[in-house]
């Protein structure tokens, strides 16, 4: 849908892809993982449409549809950036969805320790879901992610 430009910092002259669904619905950003894009949550956005909010989805430098160039030092950024001291800052209500099923990213290595790192995170496993659940448990995680926006 549109393309932006950052001037400044790390990200000068960088082109990134965002598809903006628009209206004037309280707005949900939805981020993609490495090395996916914000074709990713294309079973979350219609829900989220359909429930009122304005869904804004990115392409990460370096992935999808945006610039390709500076691909290896944003591998490199996100590969040795470590935020677990952050978390227990975090004040804004936050949602943990994990699938128990995750062999790739399992829910006692990130999901729990996450939902324990942030006060009054709400959590939800989601079972029998692995990793990419949002894509496998569709209906189950926009429930739940409804829910939780509807509060």
């Amino acid at each position: 849908m549109a393309t932006v430009v950052a001037n400044t910092g790390l990200l000068s002259d960088t082109k990134l892809h965002v598809d903006d669904t628009g209206g004037s619905g309280r707005p949900v950003v939805l981020i993609h993982g490495w090395p996916l894009s914000g074709e990713s949550w294309k079973g979350q956005v219609p829900a989220l449409q359909a429930a009122g909010y304005r869904v804004v989805t990115y392409d990460r430098r370096g992935f999808g549809r945006g610039d390709k160039k500076p691909s290896l030092k944003a591998m490199a950024a996100f590969g040795s950036t470590d935020f677990r001291a952050d978390l227990p800052a975090l004040t804004v209500p936050t949602l943990v969805l994990h699938g128990d099923s995750d062999a790739t990213v399992p829910f006692e290595g990130s999901g729990a320790r996450t939902h324990a790192a942030i006060t009054h995170s709400e959590l939800v496993v989601l079972a029998g879901a692995p990793h990419g659940c949002n894509v496998s448990h569709a209906d189950q995680f926009n429930a739940a992610l409804l829910a939780f926006l509807a509060k």
